[in-house]
């Protein structure tokens, strides 16, 4: 398999990308329910948001990232002028 993107199939980078970002969307709600649960005294209850917001703006800049690979890497031309 490719690298970069084809006509026919998606290369290894978009791949990665994509299941990267899916593990973290599922990652980052199952960190929201544990957060739930914790009560006052825990010593999660401080640290924990700043991970899930940590994760938020990571997975944020990796999806900037993956739009910027789609525009470089697009197979078909584009119609509009940016």
């Amino acid at each position: 398999m490719q690298l970069r993107n084809s006509s026919s199939r998606y290369g290894w980078i978009s791949i990665f990308m994509h299941w990267g970002v899916a593990l973290a969307v599922f990652g980052l709600f199952a960190l929201g329910l544990w957060m739930v649960g914790l009560d006052y005294y825990s010593t999660w209850r401080k640290d924990a948001p700043e991970l899930h917001k940590s994760i938020g703006l990571v997975l944020l800049a990796v999806n900037g990232a993956t739009s910027a690979v789609a525009l470089y890497q697009s197979a078909t031309p584009r119609t509009c002028k940016l």
